[in-house]
């Protein structure tokens, strides 16, 4: 988030399926506390501590219960197309339309800047969003080489 928000010290962690139901059932100060022991592990024992946290509980939100856009292995990119375009004067927006990063925060905000531009395509955003975009790509890739080690 540093390019993002420059000083922010910001750090975003996605989890699904079963690890965001068990950390969703576990209080924020639990979350933290394991959250400081990955990182403590990562980067050492003195590194300090967060000064907050925030833990959306979307399994347990009525109007959410969990979901995100998972299309299915045969969608095109017509689908995308059609599920993005507009109702009149209702335009929509949101992880969801984003092609390349459907289901992730980053495909919504992302498709919230394609908005204002003449560019509806995630991969060919305007230099505006080249840092955000290789930000959220290293963010990607540091992700799964996590994943494999464990």
């Amino acid at each position: 988030m540093e390019n993002a928000f420059p000083g922010s010290n910001i750090l975003v962690v996605t989890l699904t399926n079963g690890e965001s139901k068990r950390v969703e059932a576990q209080s924020d100060e639990e979350t933290l506390k394991e959250a400081m022991g990955v990182l403590r592990n990562m980067f050492g024992p003195n590194i300090p501590n967060a000064t907050d946290i925030l833990v959306p509980r979307w399994w347990n939100n009525r109007f959410q219960r969990g979901s995100y856009s998972n299309y299915p292995i045969i969608s095109n990119h017509q689908d995308f197309q059609n599920i993005k375009a507009p109702v009149g004067r209702i335009f929509f927006s949101g992880e969801h339309t984003s092609e390349r990063f459907s289901g992730y925060v980053h495909g919504g905000y992302l498709a919230e800047k394609r908005q204002f531009v003449d560019d509806d395509d995630d991969e060919h955003m305007t230099n505006e969003t080249d840092g955000q975009m290789d930000l959220v790509l290293n963010l990607v890739h540091a992700l799964d080489s996590i994943h494999k080690l464990q």
